[in-house]
């Protein structure tokens, strides 16, 4: 069966983030439609790029082209080649210094130490107040050294004399040394504040993600990502938008897509598409003027047009209006750049919502989703799942030993990184603070079995930029090869996969409603478990004839027997903790992002 059909089987997909590395995915994909019709798609950052590249070719299979993912083909040859994907990150005029530099430091070999070395003698290079600072510090001193040297000469020098010019040369010399120093520390502190500026100008980003002048038409990462889209999805007249991919029915989507952004300023995960304008408290606004410089003119007109009617005057800002940011009628090339906004490489997105004294407007920072999670795979669970839900991993490849591309049900081995300098350190800290839950929950019975993992060398993906076309034709075939393990029915047992996950719920179950759960002594003071002196609370509402909360209390009385029923039944139930797979997982109550 080619990709373009529509297959009887069904799945979900997740996708990691990983900048670079994102190029692995269009072979995935193509290779695991061919079997599958995608339901649900996710990811965040570079595996947001991913799917909502897949979304719309989804969407135009749904609409019976027979040429749906013959695009991705397409796209697959255009990232493919050399210094394409570093095309698409196109600095601004004030920022690119600091871009260049940063580019280089991530691409060059050494250690940190070296690198930061080469850094700092990239940005003196590049200061022509410190070259000529420095230049002159150093003629200076050979100015004093000339005319010593020329005054011993002219008298017939005693050994004495001599001794003094040979003296004096020296003490110059610490002197000559911190004028250089201090010219260094001017130019660092110039480099330094240029870049502050130029990054406040563009929300905190390198790059807009727009195309810059004198650049190619469309050749921005937005630009381009909105054209690809569009085309993907077989050039509809407008943007499309979750809303489009939904179709007629929003109880059952022919295609669902759920990414992930990070909301810096509240500290938070946000879930897109956003809810529905007016069905939450306080719901987000954009400024259309400042959108006008991040995302195409088309998006920016579409969003003004979903929402004209909410639309509201911002009292602090003189005439300006905040339109409300659309759920379903959001374009998906948002989505996808609001999930990839890596820090200070890519621009943040400005949103803004009442949270200020009196309701007034405060602007809110959306940045990268891999932030707060760079491999959702928690999207689209549930408890007895009807369709398998595939992620794909992006990983370190650490020694021979492994495969670069692999997916089993056998325990994975945690990862490991040594901490041998500050920059380990510091990086590790990082790692750990954003990705122990991704990296955990994938470690679950349950989660691994169903996680592809694709193992990269430290030359492949992620910051590297320019990878030379040989490495990136690599890495395009890895992806191929992760779709091909993915509907290879040896590598996954979906009927196994299916009684693993009733273990594990039933487990979690067990845990959380039987005599450990909400009888566990101790939950409440006193010396009764939870569950009884839950009892005693409503009996004294019942004495009382009222609820200090909602709900009433006939409410109330029935629910006590309900949960004694529940009760009763777990303490029936066989031990479901025995033998079950580990690691073990809980049931936690979270918020929903």
């Amino acid at each position: 069966m080619s990709a373009t059909a529509l297959p009887e089987k069904e799945c979900d997909l997740v996708m990691k983030g990983g900048i670079t590395s994102g190029v692995v995915y269009p072979g995935a994909i193509t290779k695991i439609a061919k079997d599958f019709r995608f339901r649900n798609l996710g990811g965040a950052s570079a595996g947001a790029i991913a799917a909502v590249a897949a979304a719309a070719c989804e969407y135009r299979r749904n609409q019976g082209d027979p040429a749906a993912y013959d695009v991705l083909d397409e796209v697959q040859h255009e990232i493919s080649g050399q210094g394409f994907v570093q095309s698409l990150f196109q600095p601004t005029a004030e920022a690119k210094p600091a871009f260049d530099l940063a580019l280089r430091l991530v691409t060059t070999t050494g250690s940190l130490t070296q690198r930061l070395l080469q850094a700092g003698v990239l940005i003196l290079r590049q200061d022509r107040r410190f070259l000529l600072g420095a230049g002159l510090a150093v003629l200076a001193w050979l100015g004093i050294a000339v005319l010593a040297i020329a005054a011993l000469l002219a008298g017939g020098p005693s050994g004495l004399e001599i001794a003094a010019a040979i003296l004096l040369g020296l003490a110059a010399l610490p002197l000559g040394a911190l004028i250089v120093a201090a010219f260094a520390v001017a130019a660092f502190v110039r480099f330094g504040t240029k870049l502050d500026h130029a990054l406040q100008d563009t929300w905190w980003g390198m790059c807009s993600g727009k195309t810059e002048k004198s650049k190619p038409v469309d050749s921005g990462l937005t630009d381009w990502l909105y054209q690809t889209v569009q085309k993907c999805a077989g050039n509809p007249e407008t943007p499309l938008t979750f809303r489009d991919l939904v179709g007629d029915d929003p109880t059952n989507a022919d295609v669902n897509l759920q990414l992930i952004t990070t909301d810096l300023s509240a500290s938070r995960p946000a879930t897109l598409p956003l809810p529905e304008p007016g069905t939450e408290e306080k719901s987000y606004f954009f400024d259309p003027e400042e959108w006008r410089r991040l995302f195409p003119e088309p998006v920016v007109q579409h969003m003004e047009k979903a929402t004209a009617g909410g639309a509201v005057p911002d009292p602090d800002r003189g005439s300006r209006k905040l339109y409300p940011v659309p759920g379903l009628d959001l374009p998906i090339v948002v989505a996808a750049r609001l999930s990839l906004s890596f820090p200070i490489l890519l621009s943040t997105i400005p949103f803004w919502r009442q949270d200020g004294p009196d309701d007034r407007f405060v602007q809110h920072t959306m940045s990268d989703g891999g932030i707060s999670s760079n491999f959702p795979i928690h999207y689209f669970d549930s408890l007895f799942p009807g369709r398998p839900t595939f992620g794909l991993d992006l990983q370190p490849w650490r020694d021979k030993s492994q495969k670069f591309v692999e997916m089993s049900n056998e325990p994975r081995r945690a990862g490991f990184s040594e901490v041998r300098n500050v920059g380990d350190f510091f990086g590790q800290i990082l790692n750990a603070a954003r990705n122990w839950r991704d990296n955990m929950q994938a470690e679950l019975p349950g989660y691994r079995d169903r996680i592809c993992q694709i193992r990269l060398t430290g030359e492949e993906g992620g910051l590297n930029l320019n990878m030379p076309a040989e490495i990136v034709e690599r890495l395009v075939t890895r992806g191929a090869e992760a779709g091909a393990e993915v509907t290879n029915p040896d590598s996954f047992d979906w009927n196994k996969h299916r009684i693993t996950r009733f273990q594990t719920m039933m487990q979690m179950l067990q845990q959380s409603l039987g005599p450990l759960g909400f009888g566990r002594p101790g939950v409440y003071q006193g010396e009764h478990p939870g569950r009884i002196a839950f009892h005693a609370v409503v009996r004294e509402w019942e004495q009382a004839g009222r609820t200090p909360v909602p709900p009433d209390l006939p409410w109330w009385m029935t629910a006590i027997p309900a949960s004694d029923a529940v009760y009763e039944l777990v303490e029936t139930w066989p031990d479901f903790d025995a033998d079950a797979p580990t690691p073990k997982p809980t049931l936690r109550i979270v918020p929903r992002a």
